[in-house]
């Protein structure tokens, strides 16, 4: 494993030598470590960068095996997941026109987007499909898995157990998958009906 430190960001390249799951941590004592990633590759090296970094003297990192699969945290996230929830998501796909963003609020079986942006621009003209619900990202983990892709990386909300950050890269002419989802919020109530310019799509099971 290798590391370079351009600003505040480290670039890892790992080369794990398994098909399954290892965890990416890092500590800045030796004493505890805390898991940054869980990265899945096919005998290749797998890049990660680490984009968190403080302004600390120093900063290790190690793999270990075997990692967290997207399994295992579905059925933590199944056991934490509220019945009402809202977050940020951001899909850079450039095969669809780029950095799409929009917030999602998953309520009563529905998932409803809405103000959503494309390269930092507001947009009505959009499909709903772009903006991934947490079971949707776990689908597209357990796709990778099962599919034995060139590389995917998946960090996990330590207190919601969803996907907050997935990459995942094919190879050959399939386009790379970069999503993020952030500033999760537990709801109290359900969400009101969907309101105009706001799209509504049935939420995977």
């Amino acid at each position: 494993m290798s590391a370079s430190q351009p600003r505040l960001s480290v670039a890892l390249s790992v080369r794990p030598f398994t098909n399954g799951w290892v965890s990416i941590e890092a500590t800045t004592n030796l004493q505890v470590w805390l898991p940054l990633a869980q990265l899945l590759t096919t005998n290749a090296s797998g890049p990660y960068v680490d984009e968190a970094t403080s302004n600390t003297v120093a900063k290790f990192y190690r793999v270990v095996r075997p990692g967290v699969s997207p399994g295992e945290m579905q059925t933590a996230w199944n056991t934490h997941r509220p019945d009402h929830f809202r977050y940020q998501f951001q899909n850079f796909a450039l095969d669809a026109g780029g950095d799409w963003q929009a917030t999602v609020t998953v309520s009563n079986g529905l998932k409803l987007v809405s103000g959503v942006t494309l390269n930092g621009f507001p947009t009505n003209n959009f499909n709903a499909s772009l903006f991934l619900s947490p079971d949707e990202l776990f689908a597209s983990l357990l796709a990778a898995e099962a599919d034995g892709v060139k590389l995917a990386h998946a960090s996990y909300d330590p207190e919601w157990r969803l996907p907050q950050a997935v990459t995942i890269i094919r190879g050959g002419t399939e386009p790379i998958r970069q999503y993020r989802c952030f500033q999760f919020e537990a709801l109290a109530a359900p969400a009101s009906d969907a309101e105009p310019g706001r799209s509504v799509t049935a939420a995977a099971p």
